[in-house]
């Protein structure tokens, strides 16, 4: 049997050591210092601000595409607010009132119109006549008033064909209080008269019995019972 000598043993250990001086030495990274203070830290990195702003910035032009697509509509789907008609608007007398006066005090002497009777509609045409007298005026006030005109309305009496109804209304210049009476014409109200308010103003109530019957259910006739008659 052949035996290892030796000098078979000492070539081996040698090759071995060739084999690890051949190896790559891995140099190891040195430990960054330990910072002593927090201004020596490097966080945020430039990396992560630069990221930062990258959603940033893509953030804020989608908001700027979605809000231009939500707000966005051809000609054939823009939105225009319903036109009421006056059957609506006049359908009690307390908005009556109030559609008349908004009217009148916005300039709007057309629609005021619409809504007015006997006096009430002679003063509306009074003024409108006041109003093209100075074109001008009438229309620079008029767009002044648009959207600066709120009025209140307070139904006070109330019959089956009359009405009295106070309207308070404020504007820039000062505010109005007036007595608005109006009356039932057909299946609307409009306004009569108008004239200034009247803080002794008692509503007009029925007596105890007019009230009685008019709250009573209408009689209905009741049959007599059937009876045979005697030859």
């Amino acid at each position: 049997m052949a035996t290892e000598t030796d000098e078979d043993v000492t070539d081996a250990s040698e090759e071995e050591e060739e084999r690890r001086e051949r190896r790559p030495v891995k140099k190891k990274k040195p430990k960054p210092p330990v910072p002593t203070d927090e201004r020596e830290i490097d966080a945020p990195d430039k990396l992560t601000l630069s990221m930062l702003g990258v959603m940033g910035v893509v953030t804020l032009a989608l908001w700027v595409f979605a809000r231009a697509a939500c707000n966005y509509h051809p000609p054939r789907e823009t939105r225009r607010p319903r036109t009421v008609k006056i059957e609506e608007l006049a359908r009690e007398p307390k908005d009556a009132a109030l559609e008349m006066q908004q009217r009148f005090e916005q300039l709007d002497y057309d629609g005021a119109a619409q809504l007015a009777i006997g006096d009430a509609a002679a003063e509306v045409a009074k003024a409108k006549a006041d109003c093209a007298a100075k074109t001008a005026d009438c229309a620079m006030k008029k767009k002044q008033l648009e959207k600066s005109v709120e009025s209140t309305a307070a139904l006070l009496e109330r019959s089956q064909s009359e009405a009295i109804v106070r309207v308070t209304t404020v504007r820039p210049g000062g505010k109005d209080i007036t007595l608005d009476k109006l009356q039932r014409v057909g299946s609307i109200w409009k306004v009569a008269s108008r004239g200034p308010d009247d803080p002794n103003f008692k509503p007009h109530t029925p007596d105890l019995p007019t009230m009685q019957l008019l709250a009573a259910p209408p009689a209905t006739a009741i049959p007599s019972p059937p009876h045979d008659d005697d030859d």
